[in-house]
Formats: structure tokens, sequence, C-alpha cells
């Protein structure tokens, strides 16, 4: 969107004080029942019966009487007056009454209404029985809410306050009138080199401010804002305003730091102000200051360039919260949970001046073993929630890669082998982010990081990075659902033994159920069980009767990694299992997780704390340290505890499934494709994923040393210290350091796998070239050092070998090469005395691309204006040449600015997008348990600059400059209306049609005549849309004036049932107004007629707008079915069909389900869930004589 950001905000601003200074206002005063007060914004302090803080509403019977409210109603919408209807209740004679607006619909002795309340403000209303008359009401809206306050009147009058929250009970505290908006500082936070004056303002001109400048909470006592303070050093200042009958505001926060202060504070290791010496609380150790042995021996120019090379990250608190004996968390590591949280600001500040954020949130420590005393650089989580700022942090922290809004964060750093707390030249700060890393490169779950420099209340404390938390949260974002319905199950750590548990959901669910098939399956491996774990047939096709419980691919993606990184206290902990001395059996340092609503989504497992990896102990002379797949001599680790469910982790999962030759084989399958062919787990592939980040550490490392180095010992730890660590990490896996033998870790772990029967004997056969652009002609050889094996291949991409171990009827026997005449991709096994090799795969294309001219590249989709919000545009284009298009160098140079990368090859009649933000768009198209999910979308990349939602010209030119198209989109006229913000996009009808020439082309292209909406919802993006749906027809209106309720007929025609089950009915661009409920079908060429009685919305003489909409089960919009507009129309007509006969709808209709009625027509009925409503002014019946439905205009 290209209009003014600025006028936005300024209009966003104007409206929020609008909405502050707008006093809503109650209906009557308390002469009978009323909403006494409401919370739309819960701190923890008042739960309903499953724990959950829930937002709530409060009744008071004021009278002298009791007052029976069955079948009254609460709504938060003003045209849906009968959104939830109150069951059996009586308030007794000054009675309060809690109701949760949670919106689980519960009518049990605990209620909960089935909406839940705006924090940003919206109408709430206590309607009577008849569905009309308003009892009491916040309108026209209520105020913007804040967490801790509930808002609402003590007596019933038109006298409304923000109050201390006291549910089921009389208020009868102090209230406040609205609630001060944060101060504004005049300079954003960063980084800065010369003094400058600060000035603070606040929105309301007669509202005090006051300010701390030593990271303390500011209050009334604080320093008064008189004029404008100096800044000339590193400084974190807080400030609020207050008012007279206001709520104070939050705490708004910003922190200015100067480089050549931090590079020598508290050189002398003395203390900063307020902060304990080392062992004066509590024995903890404390570490201050920046070394001047590491400052002084390099440049001022190399320390500043080591502090701005990355983000910093800037805590700021209460320094109690911290380091006081009783409350402290840094102080008293060990506490754990929402009682050792402490509020704290954090900034996140670009070197460059890009924007950051500032939030407020609670701050924890985080950790096992380094939760140590004698650890003094702990690391920390981070919680946004309700009762700190705004419910969450809405910032994509990890760019392209990853979501952009987030409950909790953790803030991680070296630990184990640090210098801060391990005294240990292993340093490195890779480890753990390698395997993570990798596990994200095999294509699975995996949680992602950056690198920040950290300050706490202004003083330097290191490198850090963030990392996502493999919780709910993790799962809502990435896999959908919703996060209540998580199994996340892990290692309870050492605080509970190391037992197995579930810190969201239910342990003894789908985990217990996955735990006793693995178990019954090592004692009887059956093909028939490993495919049922998976939720499959034997034939490896889905049976839905069964849930998938095992995602096998994730696991031994898993396992494998786990394996080649050598992760030694995962899984199996080498320290608590594996090694020789034994210790209790248990597990450590795994996540498993699972939408416990989703049959067909199976526990993924998740790489986590990896620290004790990559050869870090690889001379500790106890070889088992290294071998994380099997004892010595094979066998598994610690049977003795395998059947025990309280020990079940991915690696018993694991063990149980080795008997199992179908699990055997896929591991194989897995194991070559990673270890050979550079695949990622080679040395080659494993540069690729390393070195990006050891650029990144090697930018920054000389800061860690300065204040980090000398924290266990006088002569602290270099740059060349950590070089060495790095160094020997990488030989480790690239060139067997430290492996007697080998050549690689790769080939160590081979041997290990080889031991234990998960890689055979037999050779997988080679290719002569793997995968790739091969010329034309190009012939390809395979090879086998085994000359008795027999290979098998298929070139379409399915597998030589069935399930189960048969030989597929149509695969061919490798006898010699042979050309490749068409791209193909080539799965190849050997077979030696019955049994086969790993599979051998790999894609090839043919090089016969070539450059496009005018006709051969059409622009076939734009979605301009997207559902949600323009980070979701795209252009999708299509080859409409005889031939395959090399995209290499061609430019998008109007609208957008875009240039395709070298080697974008585009087949024939295939489509590729590029887009406006890619982590958007793959969390709307490329997440696969999402509605709307498109599978292998060819993505061009990300364009600079944004499309116009009003329309403008798109122009693209080959890679030598000539213009091959060029063409001005529109919004209105005769360009389809649905593509601006309602849910479409625009696509061309048929870019089959598009002419070969210019200008024709470009004609063709600007005439929005060649345009339709998409019927599906969000587009179509990487494929031809579908058209226009016409499965379900509006078959006839009876709108308002009728001697007959109004109605709507629907008629299906189809030669099918068709199921209509959670689809959705509107009037209104707001297409879920009203859906249809599970089981109503429409018999092949019946009719549904539905009354406005059950749609909750009227249809007026004055026509307007209806949608049909299908939906899945979780009320998703799929697709567009119908979308009409009516004309105006006479009293006792209907709308209806053009290519139909004319007729009236008699009354009465009664619903008779599956059978005639007079009219010698079938009607099916169907029960309606509304969840909004419409009424509009009342207007003249049209004179028109003859009244159709026609279809809308804009579309």
């Amino acid at each position: 969107m290209k209009a003014s950001l600025y006028a936005l905000l300024t209009f966003v601003a104007l409206l929020t004080a609008v909405l502050l200074l707008a006093t809503p206002h109650p209906s009557h005063a308390a002469d009978t029942v009323y909403i006494s007060e409401f919370v739309a914004e819960q701190l923890k302090s008042y739960a309903d019966e499953n724990g959950d803080y829930e937002d709530w509403l409060e009744l008071h019977n004021p009278t002298a009487a009791p007052l029976d409210l069955t079948g009254w109603y609460l709504t938060d919408d003003p045209t849906n007056l009968t959104l939830w209807q109150i069951p059996a209740l009586t308030l007794n004679a000054g009675q309060y009454r809690v109701i949760f607006a949670s919106g689980k619909n519960r009518t049990g002795a605990t209620l909960h209404t089935n909406f839940s309340l705006s924090q940003d403000g919206e109408y709430l209303a206590l309607v009577e029985p008849d569905g009309q008359t308003i009892a009491y009401q916040f309108a026209p809206i209520f105020p913007p809410q804040r967490s801790g306050y509930s808002y609402g009147t003590p007596d019933g009058t038109a006298d409304l306050r923000f109050m201390v929250p006291t549910p089921g009970t009389a208020n009868t505290a102090a209230t406040f009138t609205a609630f001060e908006q944060p101060p504004v500082f005049s300079q954003p936070h960063g980084f800065y080199d010369a003094p400058f004056g600060l000035e603070l303002t606040a929105a309301n001109p007669s509202a005090p401010i006051y300010y701390t400048l030593d990271g303390s909470t500011p209050t009334a006592a604080s320093h008064l804002y008189t004029t404008t303070i100096p800044i000339s050093h590193t400084t974190s200042i807080r400030a609020i305003a207050t008012y007279t009958g206001h709520i104070t505001s939050t705490v708004a926060t910003q922190s200015y730091l100067f480089l050549d202060d931090i590079i020598t504070q508290y050189a002398d290791g003395t203390p900063p102000p307020g902060w304990p010496a080392h062992l004066a609380v509590k024995n903890h150790h404390m570490n201050y200051g920046m070394d001047p042995d590491i400052t002084n021996t390099v440049t001022i120019t190399a320390m500043k360039e080591a502090l701005t090379a990355i983000s910093t990250l800037s805590i700021v608190t209460d320094l109690p919260n911290l380091v006081d004996p009783t409350i402290g968390i840094y102080v008293n590591p060990g506490q754990r949970g929402f009682n050792w949280e402490r509020p704290t600001s954090i900034e996140l500040i670009w070197p460059d001046g890009s924007e950051g954020f500032q939030i407020n949130a609670g701050l924890r420590i985080r950790g096992g073993y380094s939760r140590n005393i004698q650890n003094p650089k702990h690391a920390f989580r981070f919680f946004f929630r309700n009762g700190y700022d705004d419910g969450s942090l809405q910032y994509a922290i990890f760019e392209d890669e990853g979501a952009a809004e987030f409950s909790n964060l953790d803030l991680r750093t070296a630990q184990n082998y640090s210098w801060s707390f391990g005294n240990d030249a292993r340093n490195t700060f890779l480890r753990d982010v390698f395997w993570r890393d990798l596990m994200g490169a095999q294509g699975q779950p995996y949680t992602r990081s950056r690198y920040h420099h950290l300050y706490i209340n202004g003083v330097y404390w290191g490198i850090y990075m963030t990392e996502e938390r493999p919780e709910a949260a993790y799962g809502e974002t990435y896999f959908g659902g919703d996060a209540a319905n998580y199994d996340t199950i892990k290692s309870g750590g050492s605080s509970v033994g190391y037992v197995t548990e579930a810190t969201d959901g239910n342990l003894n669910g789908a985990w217990l159920d996955l735990w006793n098939l693995s178990r019954a399956q090592h004692g009887n491996p059956t093909l028939e069980g490993y495919m049922a774990m998976q939720g499959l047939n034997p034939d490896g096709t889905r049976n839905p009767a069964l849930p998938v419980l095992l995602d096998a691919d994730n696991l031994i993606d898993y396992m494998l990694s786990l394996f080649y990184v050598g992760a030694a206290d995962n899984a199996l902990s080498w320290f608590l299992s594996t090694n020789p001395y034994g210790r209790n059996g248990g597990s450590n340092n795994w996540f498993a997780m699972r939408d416990s609503t989703n049959p067909d989504m199976g526990f993924q497992f998740f790489a986590h704390d990896g620290e004790h990896s990559t050869g870090v102990q690889a001379t500790n002379g106890d070889p088992t340290f290294n071998n994380r797949v099997s004892n010595a001599d094979g066998s598994p680790f610690r049977p003795d505890q395998q059947i025990l469910f309280n020990r079940s982790n991915p690696q018993f999962l694991h063990q149980d499934l080795l008997p199992t030759a179908e699990y055997r084989l896929n591991f194989a399958d897995r194991v070559h494709e990673m270890m050979f062919n550079e695949g990622l787990m080679t040395p080659t592939g494993v540069m690729t994923l390393i070195q990006p980040r050891r650029d990144t550490v090697a930018q920054v490392i000389l800061a860690e040393s300065a204040r980090w180095g000398d924290s266990k010992r006088a002569v602290p730890f270099t740059v060349a210290n950590w070089n060495t660590a790095a160094n020997n990490m990488v030989n480790y896996l690239v060139n067997g350091q430290n492996i007697p033998g080998y050549n690689s870790r790769t080939d160590q772990v081979l041997d290990q796998l080889r031991l234990v029967g998960l890689y055979p004997n037999v050779v997988a056969p080679s290719f002569n070239q793997h995968g790739g652009l091969v010329p034309v002609g190009f012939e390809l050889a395979m090879s086998t050092s085994q000359p008795s094996a027999t290979i098998y291949y298929m070139t379409d991409g399915r597998d030589p070998r069935q399930i189960g171990g048969a030989i597929h009827p149509e695969a061919q026997i490798y006898t010699g090469q042979f050309e490749l005449t068409a791209d193909a991709h080539v799965k190849a096994r050997a077979m030696l005395a019955g049994e086969w090799s790993a599979l051998n795969h790999a894609p090839f294309t043919l090089n016969d691309y070539f450059p496009p001219t005018p006709g051969d590249l059409v622009i076939s989709e734009i979605n301009y204006n997207p559902a949600g919000t323009d980070e979701y545009e795209f252009i999708e284009f299509r080859n409409n040449a005889p031939h395959r298009l090399d995209l290499s160098g061609v430019q998008i140079v109007a609208g957008v600015v875009f240039t395709f990368p070298e080697k974008t090859l585009l087949p024939i009649g295939q489509h590729i997008l590029v887009v406006e933000e890619p982590s958007f768009f793959a969390s709307r198209y490329q997440t696969p348990t999402l509605a709307w999910h498109q599978p292998n979308l060819r993505l061009a990349g990300e364009w600079a600059g944004a499309l116009n939602n009003m329309g403008e010209e798109l122009a693209v030119l080959d890679a030598l400059g000539a213009e091959l198209l060029r063409f001005s989109y529109d919004d209105g006229g005769v360009w389809p209306g649905r593509a601006d913000d309602e849910g479409s996009s625009a696509e061309l009808i048929d870019p089959t049609a598009a002419p070969t020439t210019q200008p024709a082309l470009n004609t063709f292209l600007a005439d929005g005549a060649n345009w339709r909406p998409s019927s599906e919802y969000h587009g179509s993006p990487g494929r031809a849309g579908l058209g226009p749906d016409n499965r379900i027809l509006f078959n006839e209106i009876l709108a308002h004036g009728h001697a007959i309720t109004p109605t709507i007929e629907l008629y299906n025609t189809t030669a099918a049932p068709l199921d209509l089950s959670h689809w959705f009915i509107s009037d209104s661009t707001v297409y879920t107004k009203h859906q249809i409920l599970p089981g109503t079908i429409i018999t092949a060429g019946g009719f549904l007629a539905v009354s406005t009685a059950e749609l909750g919305f009227d249809l007026l003489e004055v026509g307007g707008d209806l949608y049909l909409l299908e939906a899945d089960s979780g009320g998703n919009l799929l697709r567009f079915v119908e979308d009409n507009r009516l004309r105006p129309h006479l009293p006792q007509r209907s709308h209806r069909l053009p290519a139909r006969r004319h007729r009236r709808l008699r009354a009465p209709l009664h619903p008779q389900l599956g059978r005639k009625q007079r009219q010698q027509r079938a009607f099916a009925t169907a029960l309606w869930s509304s969840t909004n409503s419409i009424t509009s002014p009342a207007a003249e019946p049209s004179t028109s004589n003859s009244i159709i439905l026609v279809r809308r205009a804009k579309t």
C-alpha cells in the first residue's frame, strides 16, 4: 500500500483520542439488573474452572427481590441482540454474578458466553427475553481497556468508571474516569555519539510526567519533568504520565547507547550503582566490566564494529527484580514459574537506526544446570502477555525466516563450555544453533535464532541469541489450530527426576497411545502396525479411521541429526543413561508436539539445547560419548528403562521401531540423502550451514571476550581462543579431527548406523551426474561397486520398491546408460541376495529453456489488496510459450521492482510468484496444516515496493531491457471488485487466450473484462484458478415486505448431494455472519429454503448483497460459491434465477425435511448459527414490474 504512513498514524492517533474522550452511555439508571463491571484484558487474578484467565462481566441485581434472568441475552454486537442466551439463572436481591466472556459457550455451573471482549473497545449489552428490549448497554462502544482494571459503574448510573476488579462483589475502592497515554520521547532509542537534549511529551497537556534514569519504575515521587533532559552517556530513561482521577500510563522506556563509554564500562570490575558485589547476595557469583586487557589491545574502531555488527536487546527493570535476595530472579536462579516472573521493558535496537521495538513484558531465568549460583551470566525467557503491554510481541524478529507474532521467546547464551561460567576454551556459540539449523534445512520444524548484544539497565551483558520455544503457542503459529489443543511432551528435567511430562495438554492421551503402539511394535514388528501408527493402510494410503500419531519422517530426521551432531545430552542423555557408569536412565532436552484435534498430525520432535555436541568432548577418552546410536556392541541403550512410560522419549520410540524392516529402510533412505552426494551431513553440506553463523559470531566475539573472557580466570579468553574452538568444531565434522580411523564425522556415523542395521551393506546406485540441469541428449549412467547387484529404477518419481519390499511392477532393470528425453525424477535402488539398498534419487532438468519474448510470459493473477494485510500481496506469472522459459534477469520495473535470479526456470503452462513479504506469504499459503496451503509453489523472491490498492501500471522487461508487457490494473470499472480487499485476487479468465504479439497483449491485459475475481478465498497462487463455482445457486429470494416470512432458496445444480456443513451466508463482506450447522445436506437437484428468522438478518426491498461461501469445520473460508446483488423489487414478488420460470413462494412454507411442498418442489430446511445480524432503514418499494437476481457488477 502506497498511502502515507504518516497520515495513517495521525488518523489512528486522532481516533484513539476520540475513543478516550467519548463516553459510552448505559441505557438507564440502576432500577433493575445491569452490567456492573467487566474485564476485557485480565491479569492472572481471576481464573475460570479450567484455570484460564478469561474476560468476564458481572451482573448485579440492585433490587430488594430476586430477578429471573432465564432467557435473557448478552451480546457484543448491536446488530445481533440475541447473540448468547442466559440459561436458567436467578439473581437474588443485591447479588453479583460473574459470567466469563471467554467464547467457550458453556451453560453449566460456571457460565461462559460465546463471545469475548475486545481490549480496544466495543459494544456490550444485556437484552431482555424478547430479544429486542435493551436492558443495559455500553454504547456505541466502551473505551479501550487496560490490564488490571475493570470498567463499569459501581451504582448503575451513567457515571462509568475504571475500577480495581472485584468479581462477584461490590466495588468500593477508588475509581478512575480514563487512563493516560505513555509519554512520547523526542529522540528514538539507539546508538549516539554526541550529547543531545531529550524532550518528553504527554498526550494530555495537563498531565505531569515523571521519569527515572536508573531503570526503576517511575512514580509520583520520581523526577518531575520540567525541561529538556541532557543525555550525554549511556542512559535508559523510563517515564509515566499521571493525572488526578485517571489511571497512570504504562511505563515508556528508551535506551540511549554511547559506545565510547560502553567500551570502558566499569573497567576496574567494580559493580555498577545498585548492583551487588561478587558473592555479596546469597553467594551468587557476579562479574562486571569491560576488561582493559582486551579493550586496550585493539582499536576503538574494532570494538565499536564488534558492538554494532548485530542488533541489540536492552532489558530495563527495577534492580531489586534481579538482585534483591528475596525477590530477585538473578540471585535466585533456581526458582521457576509465574511467581518468579518479573516485569521488564525490552527493546530491540538496530545499529543502523532501522525500526525495532519497545515492549513491556515478563522476565524469567531459563536453563537447567546453568541456573547454578556460580554462573554470573544467566539466560532469560521473555513472556509477552496481558498485564504488561499488548498481549503479544508483533515483530518479525527472525525476519523472513519465521513468524511475526510471539507470546514468548527464549534468550539463551553459551552456558556449558562457556567463558563466563565454564571457564572453557571450547566456547563457540555455534553448537546448539547448528543442530537446530540442520533440522530446519532437513525440512523439519525447528526453532529459529538470531544473535544479539544484551544490555541490562544500560550495562553491557554480552552475546545472547533469541530462540523460539517449541510449545503450544509455537504450534498454533506454525501448524495452525488453537494453542489450547496442543500436547507438548518433554523431559521434566532435574527438578522432577528427568521423567516425561506434558507442559501443555495431556500426557495420557495421544502420547500414551503412541507409546503403547510402539511397545507393541517392538514385541511384534509388523508392517501393518508400523503403518497404522502413521494413520496409513499397509499399502501406504491414508486410513481416515486411524489418527496419525507417528510422523516417521520427522522422527527419522530428528534421530539422524542427533546421531550426526553427537548430541550427548539429548533424548537418552549420555550423562543420565548411556555412559558406562549408568545413572538414572532419564532423558533430557527434547520436545514433542501435536495438535490433539488434528487427526492428520503426528508428533513433531525438535532439536533443543544441543551444546554437548559436534565433538566438544571428542578427546575425553570415552568413545561412547560420540556414539549416540547404540552401545559399542550394537545393542540398544537402557532396555530396562525402555519399558517405563514415565521414561518415554523419542529415542526409546526409535529403539522400539528398530525391529521393523520398513522403518529401518525408511531410515536408510534418509541417511543416503543426507550423507551422500553433497547432502546436508556431508562436509560440503555442513559448511553451507555453519559458515554463515560462524561469520556472524566472528564479527562480535571480541565484545564477548572483553566482557566475559576474564570471568573465571586472570588471563582472558580472546578471539584467538574462539577461532581455535570454532576450527576444532568444523574440523571434527568435516575432516574427522579427533576421530581416529575416519576422514569425517559422516564416515563414523555411517559405520555406527551399519552396525545396528540402519544402513544396509548393499551399496546404493550412483549416477554419473546427480541431478540438476543437463543438456539435451544427456545419457544417464548408473553404477554400483557390487557387480552381482541388480539396479532397479523409475524415472517418474516413484520408488522401484513397493512398501513391504516387492519390486514395483513398472520398475525397470538398469542394463546401460540411456538418454533422458524429458525432465525426470530418477529413483533407483540396488538389490543383492534379496536385500534392498537405500534409495538414491535426483531430479533432472533438460536445458531446453529459452529467454522470454513478447507473448511468452503473462501476468495471470494479481493479489494487490488482499484480505488481512498488504504483506500477503503477490503477482503470479504464467509461461504461455510453447517451450520452457529461462527468466534469469527478467525485470519488473513499474509498480514494484524485482529482478528474477539466475537459473529461474519455468516449464510450459506453469506459474511462478513474486511476493511482497515471504514470511507472510508462507504463513498463509505454505503451511501444510492451513486451509489455504498450496503445495509445490515456485517463488522467485521478494519485490521492493508495494502494489497500489487503487491500481497502477505494471511493466516487465527482459534481461536486456526490451519490453515484455506493460499495462495498468484498476480497482474500479469492469475490473473485479471482489479483489479489492474482499477476499479474492484478480485472475485472468483465460490466460491461454492472451495474444502473442504486442501491443495486442498489453491491450488484452489492460482490459478488466478479461479478469475475474478468484472463487478461491485468498486467491489461487501458483495454479490455475477454479473459476466460478456454480454448485449452489441462489434460486429464489423473497425479501422483506411480503405477507410471508422473507426467505432465501438455495438450489443444488449438481447430480450429487452436497454437504453445506460449516458454510457461511452473509449480506455483507463480513462473510462469517451466519454459519450453516453441521449435517445440512441438499440432495442432488434439491432445494434449501431458509427464512430470515433462521438467518438473523432481513432481506430488504431496496436490494443488497448476498454471499454464500464454503468453509471447513474450523470456520476457514475456502471458496465463494455464490455472490449476487439483489435489485430493488415490488412486494409479493421474489427474486429468481433468470433461466427459471418466475413464481412466488406461497405461504406457509412448513419445514418438512425430505418431503414435497405444495409447490411440488423438494425442500430441505436447516437451522443457522447466527453470530451477527443487520438491519437497514426502511425504503420506498420499487416501481419495477419485473425483478430478477443479477450478478454483481463489481465482480
